[in-house]
């Protein structure tokens, strides 16, 4: 479920004192050169955890530590 589901987009806008138009222009913007780094790094966390099997955490690094 999503906010959206619960709230209207002027409660929701309201709420965090900006206006409709500055939501949908927002929403609507071309993603910069940070949010497609953000977007890659953010598919290569969750690559690598898979591959690697969920293994990597804090015991992994508290050996790595020693």
């Amino acid at each position: 479920m999503s906010a959206t589901d619960q709230y209207t987009v002027k409660e929701l806008t309201e709420s965090l004192g900006i206006s409709r138009q500055a939501c949908y222009k927002w929403l609507n913007r071309q993603p910069t050169e940070r949010d497609l780094f953000i977007t890659e790094l953010s598919d290569e966390v969750v690559r690598m955890a898979k591959k690697h099997n969920h293994t990597l955490g804090t015991r992994g690094m508290a050996r790595s530590h020693q």
